[in-house]
C-alpha cells in the first residue's frame, strides 16, 4: 500500500464509525466529512514519510506498507482528528497512543525497529560470553 498508509475504514475499525462522524461532522448531516478524514490521513503520513525518507531502505514503500506503519498513520490521523475538533484539549488514550505512535516512528527512523524485510535479514546477533571452562586441551586425559 503506498500513501495513503491508512484509510477511513481503519480509522472506523480503530475509534468506531460514530466517533469518527461525531469528529468531522461540523454541519450535523450525519455523515463523515471526508474532506478532513483525508487531511488527517495526509498530516500524519507527512509525518512518518519525514521520519523515514533517507533512513529506512524499502522507503518509500512499493509493494505493502508495513504493518506498523498502518498503525502508526491511524494513530495519527484520529489523533489530528481529535486536535481539530478539540484543540489542545484531547482524552489521554488518544494522547497516549500518539506518544506511543510517534515513539515507534523514531525508533523504526534509528533502526531500533526494523521494517523491511531485507533488512531483517541482515541482522546478526553478537554475543559477550566468558572463555569457555573446559576445552579440548583441559579435558586431555579424562
Amino acid at each position: 500500500m503506498a500513501r495513503p498508509y491508512t484509510t477511513t475504514e481503519l480509522l472506523n475499525a480503530r475509534d468506531t464509525a460514530e466517533s469518527i462522524i461525531d469528529l468531522t461532522d461540523d454541519d450535523h448531516s450525519g455523515t463523515v466529512n471526508q474532506d478532513f478524514v483525508d487531511k488527517a490521513i495526509t498530516d500524519g503520513d507527512d509525518i512518518i514519510d519525514s521520519h523515514l525518507n533517507g533512513r529506512v531502505s524499502c522507503f518509500p514503500f512499493t509493494e505493502d506498507t508495513p504493518t506498523v506503519v498502518v498503525g502508526i498513520s491511524t494513530e495519527l490521523a484520529i489523533y489530528f482528528l481529535y486536535l481539530r475538533r478539540f484543540g489542545s484539549i484531547i482524552p489521554e488514550g488518544i494522547m497516549f497512543r500518539y506518544k506511543e505512535a510517534m515513539r515507534q516512528l523514531k525508533d523504526i527512523a534509528k533502526g531500533e525497529i526494523i521494517i523491511c524485510p531485507k533488512e531483517a535479514s541482515q541482522v546478526s546477533v553478537k554475543t559477550l560470553s566468558p572463555a569457555p571452562v573446559f576445552t579440548a586441551e583441559t579435558l586431555k586425559g579424562y
